[in-house]
Protein backbone atom coordinates (compact mmCIF):
# COMPACT_ATOMS: atom_id res chain seq x y z
CA UNK A 1 0.00 0.00 0.00
CA UNK A 2 1.31 3.42 -0.97
CA UNK A 3 1.51 6.16 1.64
CA UNK A 4 -0.44 9.36 1.00
CA UNK A 5 2.01 11.71 2.70
CA UNK A 6 5.46 10.08 2.62
CA UNK A 7 7.88 10.15 -0.32
CA UNK A 8 11.35 8.68 -0.76
CA UNK A 9 14.05 11.33 -0.58
CA UNK A 10 15.79 12.47 -3.74
CA UNK A 11 18.47 15.18 -3.96
CA UNK A 12 17.01 18.67 -4.00
CA UNK A 13 18.22 22.22 -4.47
CA UNK A 14 16.36 24.92 -2.55
CA UNK A 15 16.82 28.42 -3.99
CA UNK A 16 15.81 31.86 -2.74
CA UNK A 17 16.12 34.98 -4.92
CA UNK A 18 15.06 37.48 -2.26
CA UNK A 19 11.42 37.74 -3.40
CA UNK A 20 8.44 38.13 -1.10
CA UNK A 21 4.99 36.63 -1.53
CA UNK A 22 2.38 38.89 -3.11
CA UNK A 23 -1.14 38.27 -1.80
CA UNK A 24 -4.48 39.79 -2.84
CA UNK A 25 -5.80 42.43 -0.46
CA UNK A 26 -8.79 40.25 0.43
CA UNK A 27 -6.47 37.42 1.53
CA UNK A 28 -4.32 39.85 3.50
CA UNK A 29 -7.46 40.94 5.33
CA UNK A 30 -8.39 37.32 6.17
CA UNK A 31 -4.84 36.64 7.41
CA UNK A 32 -4.90 39.70 9.67
CA UNK A 33 -8.33 38.82 11.05
CA UNK A 34 -7.18 35.28 11.83
CA UNK A 35 -4.04 36.63 13.51
CA UNK A 36 -5.95 39.16 15.60
CA UNK A 37 -8.36 36.44 16.76
CA UNK A 38 -5.49 34.21 17.82
CA UNK A 39 -3.73 36.97 19.73
CA UNK A 40 -6.94 38.11 21.43
CA UNK A 41 -7.54 34.49 22.53
CA UNK A 42 -4.27 34.59 24.47
CA UNK A 43 -1.81 33.12 21.98
CA UNK A 44 1.68 34.60 22.31
CA UNK A 45 3.00 34.23 18.77
CA UNK A 46 5.73 36.26 17.09
CA UNK A 47 4.98 37.22 13.49
CA UNK A 48 8.42 36.30 12.16
CA UNK A 49 9.45 35.82 8.55
CA UNK A 50 9.57 32.34 7.04
CA UNK A 51 9.94 30.71 3.64
CA UNK A 52 7.11 29.39 1.51
CA UNK A 53 7.45 27.19 -1.56
CA UNK A 54 6.79 29.06 -4.79
CA UNK A 55 7.49 26.19 -7.21
CA UNK A 56 8.75 22.60 -7.37
CA UNK A 57 10.23 21.28 -10.61
CA UNK A 58 12.13 18.18 -11.69
CA UNK A 59 15.44 18.41 -13.51
CA UNK A 60 17.60 15.32 -14.14
CA UNK A 61 15.54 13.43 -11.54
CA UNK A 62 16.34 15.98 -8.87
CA UNK A 63 14.00 18.50 -7.27
CA UNK A 64 14.42 22.21 -7.83
CA UNK A 65 12.50 24.05 -5.13
CA UNK A 66 12.16 27.82 -5.27
CA UNK A 67 10.97 29.71 -2.21
CA UNK A 68 9.78 33.19 -1.30
CA UNK A 69 9.46 35.00 2.01
CA UNK A 70 6.24 35.39 3.90
CA UNK A 71 5.17 35.85 7.53
CA UNK A 72 4.10 33.46 10.27
CA UNK A 73 0.56 34.83 10.21
CA UNK A 74 0.30 33.52 6.63
CA UNK A 75 1.30 30.06 7.86
CA UNK A 76 -1.28 30.13 10.68
CA UNK A 77 -3.95 31.21 8.21
CA UNK A 78 -3.01 28.15 6.13
CA UNK A 79 -3.29 25.91 9.18
CA UNK A 80 -6.86 27.16 9.61
CA UNK A 81 -7.51 26.37 5.95
CA UNK A 82 -6.02 22.88 6.48
CA UNK A 83 -3.43 23.71 3.82
CA UNK A 84 -6.01 23.45 1.07
CA UNK A 85 -6.94 26.14 -1.43
CA UNK A 86 -5.36 29.08 -3.17
CA UNK A 87 -2.78 31.43 -1.59
CA UNK A 88 -1.80 29.05 1.21
CA UNK A 89 1.65 29.13 2.79
CA UNK A 90 3.53 26.06 1.58
CA UNK A 91 6.16 25.91 4.29
CA UNK A 92 9.45 24.05 4.12
CA UNK A 93 10.92 22.28 7.13
CA UNK A 94 13.71 19.94 8.12
CA UNK A 95 13.31 17.27 10.82
CA UNK A 96 15.36 14.45 12.28
CA UNK A 97 14.51 11.03 13.68
CA UNK A 98 17.21 10.06 16.15
CA UNK A 99 17.79 6.40 17.01
CA UNK A 100 19.59 5.89 20.33
CA UNK A 101 22.23 3.28 21.12
CA UNK A 102 19.61 1.24 23.03
CA UNK A 103 17.24 1.29 20.02
CA UNK A 104 14.73 4.03 20.87
CA UNK A 105 13.41 6.71 18.53
CA UNK A 106 13.39 10.23 20.00
CA UNK A 107 10.29 12.41 19.54
CA UNK A 108 9.27 15.83 20.83
CA UNK A 109 6.15 17.08 22.62
CA UNK A 110 5.23 20.67 21.81
CA UNK A 111 4.50 23.30 24.46
CA UNK A 112 0.89 24.32 24.98
CA UNK A 113 1.76 27.86 23.86
CA UNK A 114 2.82 26.90 20.34
CA UNK A 115 0.73 26.67 17.16
CA UNK A 116 0.64 22.88 17.71
CA UNK A 117 -0.15 22.70 21.43
CA UNK A 118 0.90 19.41 23.07
CA UNK A 119 1.32 17.70 19.70
CA UNK A 120 3.92 14.94 19.30
CA UNK A 121 6.29 15.84 16.48
CA UNK A 122 9.73 15.10 15.08
CA UNK A 123 12.65 17.22 16.28
CA UNK A 124 13.31 20.10 13.87
CA UNK A 125 11.61 23.09 12.36
CA UNK A 126 11.23 25.52 9.47
CA UNK A 127 14.15 26.63 7.36
CA UNK A 128 15.28 30.19 8.06
CA UNK A 129 17.80 32.77 6.85
CA UNK A 130 20.35 31.18 9.19
CA UNK A 131 20.36 28.23 6.76
CA UNK A 132 20.99 30.42 3.70
CA UNK A 133 24.33 30.57 1.83
CA UNK A 134 24.67 32.30 -1.55
CA UNK A 135 20.91 32.07 -2.25
CA UNK A 136 20.79 28.34 -1.41
CA UNK A 137 19.05 26.94 1.67
CA UNK A 138 20.70 24.03 3.49
CA UNK A 139 18.18 21.72 5.25
CA UNK A 140 20.97 19.80 7.01
CA UNK A 141 22.25 23.00 8.61
CA UNK A 142 18.67 23.69 9.69
CA UNK A 143 18.16 20.32 11.35
CA UNK A 144 21.45 20.53 13.23
CA UNK A 145 20.57 24.01 14.50
CA UNK A 146 17.04 23.00 15.47
CA UNK A 147 18.23 19.87 17.29
CA UNK A 148 20.48 21.96 19.49
CA UNK A 149 17.83 24.65 20.04
CA UNK A 150 15.14 22.13 20.97
CA UNK A 151 16.92 19.47 23.03
CA UNK A 152 20.48 20.75 23.54
CA UNK A 153 22.16 18.07 21.39
CA UNK A 154 25.11 19.06 19.19
CA UNK A 155 26.03 16.59 16.46
CA UNK A 156 29.68 15.62 16.23
CA UNK A 157 31.30 15.62 12.80
CA UNK A 158 31.51 11.81 12.76
CA UNK A 159 27.75 11.32 13.12
CA UNK A 160 26.13 10.13 9.90
CA UNK A 161 22.94 12.11 9.28
CA UNK A 162 21.10 10.74 6.26
CA UNK A 163 18.12 12.28 4.42
CA UNK A 164 15.52 9.53 4.05
CA UNK A 165 12.04 10.89 3.28
CA UNK A 166 9.90 13.84 2.33
CA UNK A 167 6.90 14.18 4.65
CA UNK A 168 4.08 16.22 3.16
CA UNK A 169 0.51 17.41 3.42
CA UNK A 170 -2.26 17.44 0.81
CA UNK A 171 -1.21 18.62 -2.66
CA UNK A 172 2.41 19.08 -1.52
CA UNK A 173 1.24 22.09 0.46
CA UNK A 174 4.04 21.41 2.94
CA UNK A 175 7.39 19.67 2.43
CA UNK A 176 9.45 18.40 5.35
CA UNK A 177 12.80 16.69 4.76
CA UNK A 178 13.32 13.92 7.33
CA UNK A 179 16.85 12.93 8.30
CA UNK A 180 17.74 9.81 10.29
CA UNK A 181 20.73 9.56 12.63
CA UNK A 182 22.01 6.78 14.87
CA UNK A 183 23.87 8.14 17.90
CA UNK A 184 26.03 6.66 20.63
CA UNK A 185 23.77 7.79 23.47
CA UNK A 186 21.05 5.88 25.30
CA UNK A 187 17.52 7.23 25.63
CA UNK A 188 18.27 7.96 29.30
CA UNK A 189 21.33 9.98 28.26
CA UNK A 190 19.17 12.01 25.87
CA UNK A 191 16.52 12.61 28.54
CA UNK A 192 19.15 13.80 31.03
CA UNK A 193 20.65 16.08 28.40
CA UNK A 194 17.26 17.58 27.58
CA UNK A 195 16.30 18.13 31.22
CA UNK A 196 19.61 19.91 31.96
CA UNK A 197 19.31 22.01 28.80
CA UNK A 198 15.73 23.05 29.52
CA UNK A 199 16.55 23.94 33.14
CA UNK A 200 19.62 25.93 32.08
CA UNK A 201 17.71 27.90 29.44
CA UNK A 202 15.23 29.28 31.99
CA UNK A 203 13.02 30.21 29.04
CA UNK A 204 9.33 30.48 29.84
CA UNK A 205 8.58 30.26 26.10
CA UNK A 206 10.49 27.01 25.61
CA UNK A 207 9.12 25.38 22.46
CA UNK A 208 9.03 21.82 23.78
CA UNK A 209 7.14 20.59 26.79
CA UNK A 210 9.00 17.29 26.87
CA UNK A 211 10.56 14.52 24.79
CA UNK A 212 9.41 10.92 24.56
CA UNK A 213 10.84 7.65 23.32
CA UNK A 214 9.45 4.84 21.19
CA UNK A 215 11.18 1.47 21.07
CA UNK A 216 12.27 0.50 17.55
CA UNK A 217 10.07 -2.57 17.50
CA UNK A 218 7.06 -3.24 15.28
CA UNK A 219 4.66 -4.09 18.11
CA UNK A 220 5.87 -1.20 20.27
CA UNK A 221 5.46 1.25 17.38
CA UNK A 222 1.95 0.01 16.58
CA UNK A 223 0.97 0.29 20.24
CA UNK A 224 2.37 3.82 20.40
CA UNK A 225 0.39 4.87 17.31
CA UNK A 226 -2.83 3.38 18.66
CA UNK A 227 -2.50 4.99 22.08
CA UNK A 228 -1.23 8.40 20.88
CA UNK A 229 -2.99 8.86 17.51
CA UNK A 230 -4.92 11.99 18.56
CA UNK A 231 -1.71 13.70 19.69
CA UNK A 232 0.49 12.90 16.68
CA UNK A 233 1.35 15.48 14.07
CA UNK A 234 -0.53 14.56 10.92
CA UNK A 235 2.19 12.75 8.91
CA UNK A 236 3.83 10.86 11.83
CA UNK A 237 1.58 7.80 11.71
CA UNK A 238 2.19 7.26 8.01
CA UNK A 239 5.94 7.72 8.44
CA UNK A 240 6.10 5.01 11.10
CA UNK A 241 4.08 2.63 8.94
CA UNK A 242 6.64 3.17 6.17
CA UNK A 243 9.49 2.51 8.62
CA UNK A 244 8.02 -0.82 9.75
CA UNK A 245 7.28 -1.91 6.18
CA UNK A 246 3.48 -1.82 6.30
CA UNK A 247 3.27 1.04 3.83
CA UNK A 248 5.42 2.17 0.92
CA UNK A 249 6.82 5.63 0.26
CA UNK A 250 5.92 7.21 -3.07
CA UNK A 251 8.14 8.87 -5.68
CA UNK A 252 7.83 12.64 -5.66
CA UNK A 253 9.70 12.86 -8.96
CA UNK A 254 7.15 10.62 -10.68
CA UNK A 255 4.22 12.49 -9.14
CA UNK A 256 5.47 15.92 -10.21
CA UNK A 257 6.21 14.65 -13.74
CA UNK A 258 2.71 13.09 -13.96
CA UNK A 259 1.10 16.43 -13.01
CA UNK A 260 2.79 18.34 -15.82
Amino acid sequence: MKSNLIYDYVPCKISFDGSKVSLPQSVQFEIKRNWDNLISSGKQFMNNELFTIDSIEVEDFQLKINVKKTLYDHYLYSVGKKFIGEHICRSLASNILILTSDNYYVLAVMSGKTSLPNKVKFIGGSLSEEDLTNSILDPLKCVKRETYEEIGLKFESNINITPRYFMTRANLSFVNILYVAEIDMSHKDIKDLFDRYKKKSQNSEFELNNILFVKNDVDEIKSFIKESRQSLIDYMEELFYVLIGESEAKSMVEEIIDKR
